[in-house]
C-alpha cells in the first residue's frame, strides 16, 4: 500500500509490519487514539484534515523504515504544535525521545515562517540523544512538506505558493544536512508542478513520449542487463561467477523527474527555453540503474573493488550485445561517479554501481548510517573497456551544439533533428560550403551541418546503407513497417 493511500490506523500499521515484523504497535496506536480524542474534544479547526494528514505523513516515515519513535513523533507533531498536547503527557506516555523530535520539530514550523516570515533556527545540543532527533525531526519535516505539496495544506491553508517558497529558502538546506538528496529530487519536483505547471507537464508528457517510442528497446537492453546482473537470474556463464556472487540487488527505474528537471534548468541557464533541443534520448538519460554490491568491496583487503564488478560482467558477456558504455561522469554534488550507457536506438542509462551502505545512504541519507561507518568516494579516473561508442561535436546551421556516435553521417544527423527531417532528406551542406552533399557522407568533430529537405522524397531500402545510428534505423524500419510505404516500393 502507498503511503497517500493510508486512510486509516490499520492501514498505517500494517506499513510498519511489512517493514519490521517484530515492531510493537502499541506506541503507534495510542499515539493515534491520543490525537483523534483530543482534537475532537477541542476547538480545533479542520480535525478531519489534521488527522488524515498525519497518518499519510507517519505512514511515509514508516514506508521509509525508520524507527517507531519517529512515526509516534509524525503523529504527535501537528497536535503538539496546536497545543492541544503537553510535553510532559507527551514524555510520560512516549518518553523523552519522540518529545525530543516533537521540538525540534517545532523549531521548523510551518506557522512562524507562514505568519512571521521568520527563517529556522535549530538550537543545537551537546548531548547525543537531542543531536539525533534533530536529524530524525528533519525527516519528519521532510514527510509533512511532502504530503502538504501533494495535497495541499489542509492543516493551516498555507497557499501552494508559499510552501514552494519555504520549501526553496529553508527547508533544502536541512535536508542537504542530513545527505538526503533522493528527498531533495523529490521536493524540487513537486515545488516545480506547483510554479511551473505548464513546463512540469511539457517536461513529463516529453520524457513518456520518449519512453513510449522506444520501450521495445527498454525492455530489451534491460533484459539483457538483468540476464547478467541481477543476481536471482540464471547464468551459466562460469567466468562471472565470482564477480556475480558479490552482487546484492539490481534496481532498474526511470531517472526521477527531479533530477532531469534539475539537468534542464542548468543546460538552459534556468530559463527551460528550447526544450526541444535538450530534452531528446541522445542527450538525456532517462533511466537510471544502479547495482547494489557487497560492502566488503570497499574495504581495502577486498580482491577487487566495486565497478570491477560492472567491468568484469560487462567485458565477459556484454561487449557485441548492442550495449555501449559512452561516458564516465560524476554527479552534480561531485560525489558519486557513474557510467552513461547507450542501446542501439541510442535510450541512455545512468548505471551506479554502490555498496549495500552507500546505497542505504543514497536512499535514506545519514538516518541509514551505522554510527562507525563513515562515507568515502574517491573520485577517479576509469578507463572504459573497448568497444565503446564515442560522441563527437557537431553544430546545426544556427549554432546549437548537437551530440552525436563517432561515424554517423548526414542522414543520421537528419534523423538526429527528427523522424521527418530524416525520411525527406535531399542534401546536406556542411562548414557554410554550397557543395550538395549525398546522404552517406560521414561528420567529424566540429562540423556545422545544413540539411535540406523535400517533401517528395522519400526512402528507398538504399538508405540503410547510409544510415550508422540506431535512431535512424530505427525510423527507417519503423517507415518501411507502413503497408502503402512497402507497397510504393513494390
Amino acid at each position: 500500500m502507498k503511503p497517500e493511500a493510508v486512510t486509516s490506523l490499520e492501514d498505517l500499521i500494517d506499513i510498519c509490519k511489512s517493514k519490521n515484523n517484530a515492531l510493537d504497535d502499541t506506541d503507534v496506536r495510542n499515539a493515534y487514539e491520543l490525537i483523534s480524542e483530543r482534537l475532537k474534544s477541542s476547538d480545533y479547526k479542520n480535525i478531519e484534515a489534521v488527522i488524515t494528514h498525519s497518518l499519510r505523513e507517519a505512514s511515509m516515515v514508516a514506508e521509509w523504515g525508520l524507527g517507531k519513535d519517529i512515526v509516534v513523533a509524525s503523529l504527535l507533531h501537528e497536535t503538539a504544535e496546536s497545543r492541544v498536547l503537553s510535553r510532559n503527557e507527551i514524555s510520560g506516555k512516549f518518553g523523552d525521545n519522540v518529545v525530543y523530535i516533537i521540538d525540534s520539530v517545532a523549531e521548523m514550523s510551518d506557522r512562524s515562517f507562514f505568519r512571521e516570515n521568520k527563517g529556522l533556527r535549530i538550537t543545537e545540543y551537546d548531548d547525543l540523544p537531542r543531536k539525533k532527533a534533530i536529524n530524525n525531526a528533519i525527516y519528519v519535516k521532510i514527510a509533512d512538506r511532502i504530503d502538504k505539496l501533494k495535497f495541499g495544506d489542509g492543516v493551516l491553508d498555507i497557499p501552494p505558493v508559499f510552501l514552494t517558497n519555504m520549501t526553496q529558502r529553508e527547508l533544502f538546506r536541512l535536508v542537504k544536512r542530513v545527505n538526503a538528496y533522493r528527498f531533495v529530487d523529490e521536493l524540487q519536483e513537486l515545488c516545480f508542478e506547483i510554479d511551473r505547471p505548464d513546463t512540469y507537464k511539457e517536461i513529463v508528457e516529453t520524457c513518456e513520449a520518449l519512453r513510449n517510442e522506444n520501450v521495445r528497446s527498454f525492455r530489451k537492453t534491460t533484459d539483457m542487463l538483468a540476464s547478467v546482473f541481477d543476481p536471482h537470474a540464471d547464468n551459466e556463464n562460469d567466468e562471472l561467477a565470482e564477480y556475480r556472487s558479490q552482487i546484492k540487488q539490481l534496481v532498474i527505474e526511470g531517472r526521477s523527474y527531479g533530477s532531469i528537471i534539475r539537468h534542464l534548468k542548468l543546460e538552459t541557464d534556468g530559463s527551460f527555453d528550447g526544450l526541444n533541443d535538450h530534452l531528446r534520448k541522445d542527450k538525456v538519460p532517462l533511466y537510471d540503474i544502479v547495482l547494489v554490491v557487497e560492502d566488503k568491496l570497499s574495504e581495502d583487503i577486498s580482491k577487487f573493488v566495486p565497478n570491477d564488478v560492472f567491468f568484469k560482467c560487462f567485458e565477459k558477456s556484454l561487449m557485441d550485445e548492442g550495449i555501449y558504455i559512452t561516458d564516465h561522469q560524476f554527479t552534480t554534488r561531485d560525489d558519486r561517479d557513474f557510467f552513461v550507457l547507450a542501446d542501439e536506438t541510442d535510450n541512455l542509462y545512468r548505471f551506479y554501481v554502490r555498496t549495500q551502505k552507500e546505497y542505504r545512504r543514497f536512499m535514506y541519507g545519514e538516518i541509514a548510517d551505522e554510527p562507525e561507518f563513515q562515507f568515502q568516494n574517491e573520485k577517479q579516473e576509469m578507463e572504459l573497456p573497448e568497444p565503446r561508442r564515442p560522441k563527437i561535436k557537431v553544430f546545426k546551421d544556427d549554432g546549437t551544439d548537437v551530440l552525436i556516435t563517432n561515424g554517423a553521417t548526414v542522414l543520421d544527423f537528419a534523423f538526429s533533428l527528427s523522424a521527418e527531417t530524416g525520411l525527406h532528406f535531399d542534401y546536406a551542406m556542411l562548414n557554410e560550403s554550397k557543395t550538395r552533399l549525398d546522404r552517406n557522407v560521414r561528420l567529424n568533430e566540429g562540423d556545422t551541418v545544413t540539411i535540406v529537405t523535400d517533401r517528395n522524397v522519400l526512402p528507398d531500402i538504399s538508405w540503410f546503407e547510409s544510415a550508422n545510428t540506431g535512431m535512424a534505423k530505427k525510423y527507417l524500419v519503423d517507415h518501411f513497417s507502413k503497408r502503402e510505404n512497402l507497397e510504393r516500393l513494390l
